[in-house]
């Protein structure tokens, strides 16, 4: 129901927007530079394009910015001196792509989040420089022309896998992608066929590509298509995965986000949500969307997809600090706290540092451990933190674990006959802690085994090879901390909320 076009609005070096509504005909922007429209944002909600109001007069490159409807007011989307032109943002909403030249380089393909924050990621699809970009095929697929030695073939591009496939060639001239994003109307050379004509490219079935018939042998110049853009990609709202509301002062919890698109389709996202808190004095969030909560108070948490699509949270933080339950020195009359497990018997021996710790010494077959006789209440919340040094000396059969029990019978393991398995530890939603190696082999040395109701494989990066060989022979990590008891959806994390919970030290094979 409307168009936009840049029109020369008084002289030969000024190029202004202008606007068709169903209300109707207005100039947009009134600059002494010039604006140039390019496409409107995938909801019709503003329009995307460059000028060059920002450059001085002696280089006039252009930058890319997004154009309320409205006021015609510009949001600046690009910074650096070059020029900066054919933008179209991705049908999810997220992201713009662009086609950046500079003096020193040949024309490159860049991707840039909507809210432009943090700089262009700019490539060479399969190495080539980029001749035009058309726009978004998908939410990570695009389609353009590449200079490929003599020829400028057609092709679409995934960004995700940094793979080019090419469409249809060898010379296609100034094209345009339709806005169901399937088809491409092109000035095309071929072979055996004299100069450019225009072409319908179907992007699925490139084989199927027809010439446009010139009514009475008349030179036809096709370049705009009617249609609307079709939305099942787009990202109309995000919501958080979880039901949270209260934390306790002193816990973490990791908040999630999910997209949907107007019907209600969660779609995957391409950009990392960015967090913010609204009082750092009383709740602070990373990147990842860890909540850490500092004092009680009231905090909303906000998620941004890009500037796309926001959404927040109002989070209570109620009760007081954490504070220390218990604490294990491993001093001469640790054996009155612990119940031990397995032969040869557990001991407690001197470790790196000359600081007291437990070893399990096990014997490479069944688990030896410690088990606390003391149980904490959960009810509010409940973490460990475990200092642990050891190296990992065998393929298989060798496991360190620390993990928190809900509802554990003591008095089997007393009973049990200490060379073979240990009583079980009941059913695994009832179990919060860590295991290190995740599982046997390369695979499983390069990460740590997360439990909390279920299990998840954690990727430890560098920090793998210092668990692996250890440093001087030993290494050092620690679960800080473990919430046990905050319910954060139907299923709740580590058992029951009000469950009695015994700490196990040292569980493990090696």
């Amino acid at each position: 129901r409307s168009a936009a076009w840049t029109q020369d609005s008084g002289d030969s070096t000024t190029l202004d927007i202008w606007l068709r509504t169903p209300t109707g005909t207005r100039r947009l922007t009134w600059q002494a530079r010039d604006d140039v429209v390019n496409s409107w944002l995938p909801d019709g909600s503003a329009l995307i394009g460059m000028t060059n109001r920002w450059s001085s007069r002696e280089h006039g490159n252009y930058d890319i910015a997004v154009f309320d409807t409205a006021t015609g007011a510009a949001r600046r989307i690009t910074h650096a001196l070059n020029h900066e032109g054919m933008p179209f943002v991705s049908p999810d909403g997220t992201r713009i792509a662009f086609r950046r030249e500079s003096e020193k380089e040949p024309p490159r393909l860049c991707v840039i989040p909507f809210d432009a924050q943090g700089e262009a990621d700019c490539r060479y699809p399969g190495g080539y420089p980029v001749s035009q970009l058309l726009g978004w095929s998908g939410p990570a697929e695009l389609i353009l022309t590449f200079d490929s030695a003599s020829a400028r073939p057609l092709g679409r591009y995934d960004w995700q896998r940094d793979k080019v496939t090419t469409i249809i060639g060898p010379h296609l001239y100034w094209a345009h992608l339709s806005p169901d994003r399937r088809w491409v109307v092109g000035a095309l050379s071929a072979e055996g066929m004299r100069g450019f004509r225009d072409w319908i490219i179907p992007i699925d079935h490139p084989t199927q590509a027809r010439p446009v018939d010139r009514p009475g042998g008349a030179r036809t110049r096709i370049r705009w298509w009617e249609g609307t853009s079709g939305e099942s990609q787009l990202i109309q709202r995000i919501e958080f995965t979880d039901t949270a509301r209260t934390i306790l002062p002193g816990i973490g919890t990791r908040f999630r986000i999910r997209a949907l698109t107007g019907a209600g389709t969660e779609v995957p996202s391409y950009v990392s949500a960015r967090w913010t808190s609204s009082d750092t004095l009383v709740a602070t969030v990373d990147s990842m969307g860890d909540v850490f909560a500092r004092t009680a108070g009231v905090v909303s948490i906000t998620a941004s997809l890009a500037g796309w699509r926001n959404t927040s949270r109002r989070l209570v933080v109620i009760g007081r600090p954490a504070t220390t339950v218990f604490e294990e020195q491993w001093d001469d009359a640790w054996p009155s706290r612990w119940i031990t497990f397995g032969d040869p018997k557990p001991m407690v021996t001197m470790g790196p540092g000359n600081a007291r710790g437990f070893w399990n010494h096990g014997d490479g077959t069944y688990p030896s451990m410690a088990v606390l006789r003391r149980s904490f209440s959960a009810k509010h919340g409940l973490g460990l933190e475990v200092h642990m040094s050891t190296s990992v000396t065998r393929v298989e059969w060798q496991r360190a674990s620390t993990v928190l029990v809900a509802g554990l019978d003591t008095t089997g393991f007393q009973r049990a006959d200490q060379q073979k398995a240990p009583p079980s530890l009941g059913s695994p939603d009832a179990i919060c802690g860590a295991i290190y190696p995740a599982e046997t082999g390369s695979y499983g040395e390069s990460r740590i085994a997360a439990l909390a109701g279920m299990a998840a494989l954690l990727d430890l990066g560098e920090i793998s090879k210092r668990m692996r060989t250890g440093s001087g022979g030993r290494c050092e990590f620690r679960f800080c901390p473990m919430v046990v008891a905050a319910s954060r959806s139907k299923t709740r994390l580590c058992g029951c909320r009000r469950s009695r919970f015994r700490s196990m030290a040292s569980l493990g094979y090696g």
